[in-house]
């Protein structure tokens, strides 16, 4: 324990810092500065990401600029695909962030839903060679 900051997280704490968070006061009395300031900046990356539902229907929100939100919408989609068509248009809207989250969203699909990917990849051709080319040479380089 910290001398200069006894608060520590905890299950507990973090009920405290739940309630202090609803009440738009700073959360670090509850659970420290070192864990308030990892959560401000989750909740900075958490503002960035839009509505992935939205872009699971066809709709073209701009993509998050920070990296790690770029991450966490990639790995959002590949969460909440739930057909072929979904697959191919989180692809299409990532495709302009560059070919490491296409291949970490194609990596994240094949542990999530691989018979969707694989339907997807026949749908959608530019989808299908990327997963070809990496299937063959791997992931890595992509960060994975």
């Amino acid at each position: 324990m910290d001398r200069e900051h006894p608060a520590w997280p905890s299950p507990r704490s973090w009920e405290a810092a739940s309630r202090l968070h609803s009440a738009g006061l700073d959360i670090a009395p509850a659970v420290g500065p070192g864990a308030a300031s990892e959560f401000r900046a989750f909740l900075k990356s958490w503002a960035q990401l839009p509505n992935l539902n939205e872009v699971l229907q066809g709709h073209t929100p701009p993509l998050p600029q920070e990296l790690s939100a770029r991450y966490a919408a990639t790995i959002g989609l590949a969460g909440l695909v739930n057909s072929p068509a979904e697959v191919a248009r989180g692809f299409r809207w990532l495709k302009p962030a560059g070919e490491e989250l296409l291949a970490f969203y194609l990596f994240s699909l094949i542990h999530r839903a691989p018979t969707l990917l694989a339907q997807a990849a026949q749908q959608e051709s530019e989808l299908g060679r990327l997963l070809s080319r990496r299937l063959q040479r791997g992931f890595k380089g992509a960060g994975l």
